[in-house]
């Protein structure tokens, strides 16, 4: 639970990083309203009664079989959304992900003021130079969120091929969050080139 209380705190701060970085070029889709856990009521609960002896649905169950979500199941079949070793490895990713995002959204405003300016011709000498330099921090960003786009899609794929069992609905949240970033800065670098080149 612990784990799974993680992740979705992870999906909210996806959501909080997309209304900081202000008017982005890039149009980033909403993220999915979270879904919150509902305790079974007394009626759900078995003959021999106890929060032990509680029947869920597969809705319920995080990492559960999609298409069964109405049939009941045990205590004994609830299980994590992901291993240890999966979750390491996919809060690295993301957590390189937030890192690059929370640089660039402290420093867009100011490099698209002076790309603004320098693109315009009305550029002080200070501008110039901050315009510059703020076009090589976007490409370094754009490479960063890139290579974390690359290794979520990695870690995608050994899933879906392999036979660990999986929330693909906290899987598809934090990729969306991963490519969310990439894609911000792709527009903003892309942006800022063609401001600079003219």
């Amino acid at each position: 639970m612990k784990v799974f209380l993680l992740l979705l705190a992870m999906l909210v701060l996806s959501s909080v990083w997309t209304a900081s970085i202000g008017q982005t070029p890039a149009t980033l889709p909403s993220e999915a309203e979270g879904q919150g856990n509902q305790e079974p009521s007394d009626a759900d609960a078995l003959d021999s009664g106890g929060p032990e002896a509680k029947r869920y649905t597969r809705q319920d169950v995080p990492g559960s079989v999609l298409g069964r979500e109405v049939a009941e199941v045990s205590i004994e079949e609830i299980r994590p959304p992901f291993t240890a070793e999966t979750v390491a490895r996919l809060n690295e990713i993301v957590r390189r992900s937030m890192v690059t995002a929370s640089a660039y959204t402290r420093s867009i405003r100011a490099i698209r003021t002076a790309v603004e300016a320098a693109g315009a011709g009305t550029a002080t000498s200070e501008q110039e130079a901050e315009a510059a330099a703020g076009l090589a921090k976007l490409r370094t960003w754009r490479e960063q969120s890139m290579a974390a786009r690359a290794a979520i899609d990695a870690a995608t794929a050994d899933l879906q091929s392999g036979e660990e069992s999986f929330s693909r609905e906290l899987l598809a949240g934090m990729r969306k969050y991963v490519y969310d970033v990439a894609e911000a800065i792709g527009e903003d670098l892309a942006t800022a080139e063609g401001k600079l080149a003219s």
